[in-house]
């Protein structure tokens, strides 16, 4: 049935993974950024949700959820994040804070810093640090070579990642003007026309613009680009 009241505006999008318990289904719903659990009442079909993908303590935020199961025993769910490659427990009664359990791979807190879908490494000397491209979040991240921590440098204009999203598919510096220059996939939810551009970024301040892109037909398209 299709529903028409603010009960049911969590919609179902795809067919994930699911457990039932208690006369609920819980269910990812893979649609927003972060993603997040769902609660079903199944005997109503209301929805509403669960947690989301990002931890209260900003420790352990889940990138791409693929696997949900749960211990009938201790009441405890736990999720298999296709991105990190881990797996991680989740505690309903502590504000849902989560812990790892077991990976493919060294996993930070910050997950932030696990540049798993990264296309582009980039070495900027001047500044000590590293500049990766972040493709699970279509930004341009920094990694301090020595406090370790990490920022968004530039995210290619995107205002609502909801709406529109960027994948960067290769970087380089470009040293004679101070910047990153990206090439990227570039596609709004309002087409259904996914546009490769070349952009760049500002080293200073990651002020965005766009160098090329492909405003109609009559110029030349970029076909199936890999790199810079």
């Amino acid at each position: 049935n299709v529903h028409k009241d603010k009960s049911y505006l969590f919609q179902i999008t795809q067919q994930k993974d699911f457990y039932t318990e208690g006369g609920f289904a819980y269910y990812i719903d893979s649609k927003p950024n972060p993603q997040r659990i769902l609660k079903i009442n199944l005997s109503s079909g209301e929805r509403s949700e669960w947690f989301s993908g990002k931890a209260s303590d900003n420790k352990f935020n889940l990138r791409s959820i693929s696997r949900l199961e749960f211990n009938t025993n201790s009441k405890t769910p736990y999720l298999l994040d296709g991105a990190l490659k881990a797996v991680f427990k989740v505690e309903p009664q502590n504000d849902f804070k989560r812990s790892l359990i077991t990976s493919s791979g060294p996993v930070s807190e910050d997950t932030s810093l696990n540049y798993l879908s990264s296309n582009s490494i980039m070495w900027d000397k001047a500044n000590n640090r590293l500049l990766v491209d972040n493709q699970l979040e279509g930004t341009i991240n920094t990694y301090n070579l020595e406090t370790g921590t990490s920022a968004v440098l530039c995210n290619f204009g995107v205002k609502d990642i909801n709406k529109d999203f960027v994948t960067p598919l290769s970087s380089a510096i470009d040293t004679n003007k101070q910047r990153i220059v990206s090439l990227i996939n570039y596609y709004s939810k309002a087409s259904t026309t996914i546009k490769t551009r070349i952009d760049s970024c500002n080293l200073a301040d990651g002020a965005h613009s766009i160098i090329s892109d492909e405003p109609d037909t009559e110029k030349l398209p970029f076909f199936n680009p890999s790199r810079l």
